[in-house]
């Protein structure tokens, strides 16, 4: 295909470490590698996430100001911030419509004064916005009434197809209509699974007939670029000596309330029997609902600590028995979302708490990891636990299937969206 000149906006972008941002990293590192003239437009990280990560990349990434109070994004726990919290809250209210938790609520002027400076002086073809968030959306698409460009919108979640923000319905309808404009005006939406695909369908297919032939799904991937974790499985078994057994999460958590809440009483059920070996640690900005159950049950063996980036989570890996892969029931079941990558890279058995689809059928038929019945969950884990801690449970290395699910094939899919 001919080469392009294309820009990627995405409000997170390494260093920030959220799992969020690596898809277009990803992505942008091997569309460049195939000769494509690739721009990314992000915010500067947050100031604790700056030193993290060598922000060198062999093509241009454009950084400006979050724009957003920080203190919206990292749930407070004390007085001082649960006050900011409040405040922002209300003054946002006052000003926007729709959705005032969206993190690129306020870079309408970015499109109109950076972005669009960009688009001139690169003589850029093709705009990628990828969301959440999405408010942004709206702005790309005012970029087609001044610049003969294909806008793509890129679609990690869904936007108000799932309520996640218990929004108003005065303000849901805002935000709905907002999408239906954004929709009706792109030339291709990509989404990083066919669930979200269907989501977009099932609400907008009797409006706009033909979305369907504009919709490519465009699954995340594993960057083989990135390295792995080179102590094997066996070595960490035969090293053990009496330590804890490691469980991990990694990123975000969005799955049931009550499945949360049910594996944390597991775990600490499995403690009691174990003589207080079992180990969990959450990484990532939890919401304060699951803050909450491990403040109340977790004790010294259930740990939240901060986000953690590429480097980090493989040092932790290495020390890691099990990581776990908490997904929603309800819609999400065919999803793989970044992080499955990324512990695919760990190198370790994952227990997985998810609906019947795609995402167990490729857990449980490629032998990497356990899934967790939300009922008998206890008696589960305890037979686990005990398998591992006798040696019978090891993870055996899958090169071929890392090399199956590379990042390089999506590249070939998105190739094809943007010579449409």
């Amino acid at each position: 295909m001919k080469k392009s000149r294309t820009l990627i906006v995405s409000f997170s972008f390494p260093p920030y470490p959220r799992v969020g941002a690596k898809r277009w990293e990803s992505f942008a590192k091997e569309l460049h590698e195939r000769g494509h003239d690739i721009h990314v437009f992000t915010a500067i990280p947050l100031s604790k996430y700056t030193s993290y990560q060598n922000d060198s990349y062999e093509f241009k990434v454009h950084r400006k100001p979050i724009k957003y109070p920080e203190v919206l994004i990292n749930f407070p726990n004390d007085c001082i911030g649960r006050t900011a919290y409040r405040m922002w809250r209300v003054l946002l209210s006052i000003r926007f419509r729709g959705n005032i938790y969206d993190y690129s609520i306020n870079w309408g002027d970015y499109f109109r004064e950076e972005i669009s400076r960009i688009i001139e002086e690169y003589r850029i073809q093709n705009v990628i916005v990828t969301g959440g968030p999405f408010r942004y959306f709206n702005f790309a698409i005012n970029l087609k009434e001044r610049f003969d460009l294909r806008i793509i919108l890129d679609y990690r979640d869904p936007w108000t197809t799932k309520n996640r923000f218990d929004l108003s319905l005065k303000r849901n309808r805002e935000e709905r209509e907002m999408e239906r404009r954004t929709v009706f005006a792109a030339d291709s939406i990509t989404t990083a699974s066919r669930d979200v695909k269907a989501s977009l369908e099932t609400v907008f297919l009797a409006d706009f007939p033909d979305i369907t032939n504009r919709i490519y799904v465009i699954e995340n991937g594993l960057d083989t670029t990135l390295p792995v974790n080179k102590i094997s499985d066996k070595a960490l078994l035969n090293d053990r000596n009496g330590k804890e057994l490691n469980l991990v999460y990694y990123g975000g958590i969005h799955c049931n309330l009550k499945h949360f809440e049910c594996f944390v009483e597991a775990v600490l059920s499995c403690n009691r029997i174990f003589d207080n070996l079992i180990k969990l640690t959450l990484y990532g900005n939890m919401n304060p609902n699951y803050n909450d159950i491990v403040r109340q049950k977790g004790g010294d063996h259930i740990q939240v600590e901060p986000r953690i980036t590429d480097v980090e989570f493989l040092r932790i890996a290495e020390k890691t028995d099990f990581f776990v892969y908490l997904k929603p029931f309800g819609g999400f079941e065919n999803s793989f979302g970044v992080k499955f990558f990324d512990y695919l890279r760990g190198r370790r058995k994952i227990l997985l708490i998810a609906p019947k689809g795609d995402v167990v059928d490729f857990v449980e038929n490629n032998e990497i990891g356990y899934v967790l019945p939300v009922d008998g969950m206890f008696e589960y884990l305890a037979e686990l636990f005990e398998k591992r801690l006798k040696g019978e449970i090891i993870y055996e290395s899958k090169p071929e299937l890392e090399s199956e699910l590379s990042i390089k094939s999506r590249a070939l899919e998105i190739e094809r969206v943007l010579d449409l």
